[in-house]
């Protein structure tokens, strides 16, 4: 009798032994499809799909150098100057014309653009702008066509005797930042 419980309990030990192994042999297959290779028959062969699939990149190879390596960064900025005068017009209306462009210099007294004061029913002459102060135009934020009312600011003047760059860093770029570095500035009202 002993010898049959023996064996019975042998052979429930290699049952649960050939269960617990179906089930990790089970997770491992799963797993291996989902975070190992992928796998292809092919021909009764097992063969290796990313192998097969993967491009091929030519490389080119240099021998290494020491070099002095510059580091750099671009930045849009804004001209200020300490003498600037912004420019408004003294009725409110169309923008019929703006007359100077960024960059143009202009004499005190200068006609800068005109408004159309109309309203529907009525007509009046257009209200000229002139430049308050001789110098050269620094931001010009709207264009002929738009409404301005006489807090609408139609150009900057600025006088040419000190102007300053204002631009934005990047914080990460800060640290870089001493006095005695070089900048190169490049303006688009005045080509090179």
């Amino acid at each position: 009798m002993m010898k049959i419980e023996k064996a019975r309990n042998d052979s429930q030990k290699l049952s649960k032994l050939k269960k617990c192994a179906l089930v990790i042999g089970t997770m491992l297959l799963a797993s291996g499809f989902l975070f190992g290779p992928t796998i292809l028959i092919r021909g009764g062969n097992i063969v290796d799909a990313e192998t097969e699939s993967t491009p091929v990149f030519s490389v080119r190879t240099a021998n290494a150098q020491i070099q002095t390596l510059k580091a750099y960064f671009d930045v849009n900025g804004d001209i200020v100057s300490t003498q600037q005068v912004d420019v408004f017009p003294d009725v409110s209306g169309r923008l019929v014309s703006v007359r100077v462009a960024l960059g143009t210099f202009v004499r005190q007294g200068d006609l800068i653009a005109e408004v159309e004061p109309s309203r529907p029913g009525a007509v009046f002459m257009n209200s000229p702008i002139f430049a308050p102060i001789s110098g050269y135009v620094s931001k010009t934020p709207i264009s002929a066509g738009m409404t301005v009312s006489s807090n609408t600011k139609i150009t900057t003047i600025s006088t040419n005797e000190a102007f300053e760059i204002s631009a934005r860093i990047p914080e990460r770029e800060i640290a870089g930042l001493v006095p005695g570095k070089h900048a190169e500035v490049s303006l688009q009202a005045f080509a090179g």
